[in-house]
């Protein structure tokens, strides 16, 4: 559980982190005002952010998929081990049917 939740928390993070880059290149345009030398190192800035968003949604598509088949198998285990125990249970409850039918016979005799 601790593990999935680091993962969506980071996931979450850095999903919020790609939603706020277009208001702080916005923020930042304003600040620069007509100056072109800073306008250009936002571009330039801008560029290298863009660069890098398909390989962090990659990643975090990578986090969330390994998430879904850890959290896939563990209730595959649970309920082969819930199934487990149901057939034991009823394999049991047969047996006491049986000795106690067997008993009633032998008794009857």
């Amino acid at each position: 559980m601790a593990e999935m939740s680091n993962v969506i928390s980071s996931s979450m993070a850095d999903a919020q982190a790609f939603m706020t880059l277009p208001k702080v290149i916005g923020s930042d345009v304003q600040r620069c005002g007509l100056n072109k030398e800073c306008r250009w190192d936002i571009v330039q800035h801008s560029i290298l952010e863009a660069l890098q968003v398909p390989p962090k949604i990659y990643s975090l598509t990578a986090k969330i998929q390994s998430l879904v088949l850890k959290t896939v198998i563990s209730i595959d285990s649970c309920g082969l081990k819930g199934l487990r125990n149901i057939g034991e249970v009823g394999v049991q409850l047969m047996q006491d049917v049986y000795n106690c039918i067997m008993d009633e016979v032998e008794m009857a005799n």
